[in-house]
């Protein structure tokens, strides 16, 4: 090889190891980081220039496929976000913590510190390692001026948060939803002519809408808009008809979407159906005593904080039963369960049933408590293997929670009728 060739060689060689050591540069003359902490900035300058601040709807997986969807409000500024969301006792509470942009191969908004809102379904327990797989960091996927659209990291849900309008009041727009959220049915059908061809019921607790059909059962989630609720994904009535928004108009009580061809959603009221309101008051409860009927007072009430709790007076004695109400089938229902014992001798009161024909106790029993067509309350009773539940049975426990013995036992319990 010639000494002219070598040169070239050579010379090659330095300037290619000369590129090696500095960072390419785009036609701007920006380096890779430069671009990075370019976008970082336009990022946080976006959230931060929305005066009103943004609203996300936000979803999740669940720890078992079953999360739902919420609405939250959030304002961006100085480093800090200001939050209130659609499951907030007060909306007026707003919780404020930390935010930041960062680059992890594209710019990912985290939710840096501890909020209560924004981190509710993503912290562990004991008994669920992963959480609700839900994610608090979010790849920024693309930017307009209204509209930032984000993929979570860790669990890839997509989401949208939106520019909220100046004039919007956090407070007024919250508080809709909420209100809205208290009066959807709890049940509504999807008709063709007469014909209901897919149920629908509401998972309040999960913000999912539990549909069933002759093809099988699944579950969606929902989110409350200021006009109804919308499924994340479609509710499919059939292949030809798929509806995600749905307007509920409280007073007409009547479910509209656009484009219904022929389909129509009722609301559906099960046999027995009645408001928690219908309830609330006093009762006579009635049972069987050597084979007489007798009665007991027996009340409902529903506490600030809406706990339903049933009152069995005993004479100057009370026993206070912890009751819940199925918003879907308009029910009471009346589980087995501890409480403070009021007659003195141990702490506690373990409730359970008895299916006294056959002397066998019900430990885990439930029972639903039903209005008939005369206005009574009917008791609908777990079985005890070939027998049904019927009688209550308080067992005295000690501090321990040990079994002492059976205080006290209302055989036959024929139902509630009011009180005179």
């Amino acid at each position: 090889m010639n000494k002219i060739a070598l040169s070239i060689l050579a010379a090659l060689v330095i300037a290619l190891s000369s590129c090696s050591l500095h960072e390419d540069y785009d036609d701007f003359g920006m380096s890779a980081a430069q671009r990075a902490d370019k976008v970082k900035s336009d990022t946080k300058e976006l959230l931060e220039s929305a005066s009103n601040g943004w609203e996300l709807k936000y979803t999740f997986q669940g720890a078992d496929n079953d999360g739902g969807a919420y609405t939250y409000l959030l304002k961006f500024k100085n480093d800090k976000v200001n939050v209130t969301c659609d499951f907030a006792k007060d909306v007026n509470k707003i919780s404020s913590s930390s935010y930041d942009v960062i680059s992890d191969q594209g710019p990912v908004l985290t939710f840096n510190t501890y909020n209560p809102y924004l981190h509710r379904f993503t912290n562990p327990t004991q008994s669920q390692i992963e959480a609700q797989r839900a994610d608090y960091e979010f790849i920024v996927m693309r930017t307009t001026e209204d509209s930032v659209f984000l993929r979570g990291k860790k669990y890839g849900e997509n989401l949208v948060m939106t520019r909220l309008a100046d004039n919007t009041n956090w407070s007024e727009y919250m508080t809709s939803i909420q209100s809205m959220a208290a009066s959807l049915p709890p049940m509504f059908g999807a008709f063709k002519g007469e014909e209901m061809v897919a149920k629908a019921i509401f998972n309040t607790a999960k913000r999912r809408i539990i549909i069933k059909k002759e093809t099988g059962t699944v579950e969606v989630p929902y989110y409350v808009t200021a006009t109804g609720f919308h499924t994340v994904k479609p509710l499919e009535v059939d292949s030809l008809h798929k509806y995600s928004d749905f307007v509920w108009k409280v007073e007409e009580e009547s479910i509209e979407v656009e484009k219904a061809e022929g389909v129509t959603f009722k609301v559906v009221r099960p046999e027995g159906y009645a408001p928690i309101e219908k309830f609330i008051g006093n009762w006579t409860l009635v049972y069987l005593k050597k084979n007489q009927q007798v009665g007991v007072p027996f009340s409902i009430a529903q506490d600030e904080e809406g706990n339903i709790i049933g009152t069995l007076s005993l004479g100057e004695k009370a026993i206070k039963l912890e009751l819940l109400y199925d918003a879907a089938f308009g029910r009471l229902k009346l589980q087995s369960q501890y409480m403070e014992n009021p007659f003195g001798d141990y702490p506690y009161l373990y409730f359970a049933a008895i299916a006294l024909k056959v002397g066998a106790f019900a430990w885990d029993a439930g029972f639903d408590l039903v209005f008939n067509e005369r206005g009574n309350i009917i008791v609908q009773w777990d079985e005890v293997g070939d027998k049904q539940a019927d009688t209550w049975a308080f067992i005295s426990l000690d501090k321990e929670f040990n079994m002492i013995e059976l205080t006290l036992r209302i055989d036959y319990i024929q139902g509630l009728i009011p009180a005179q």
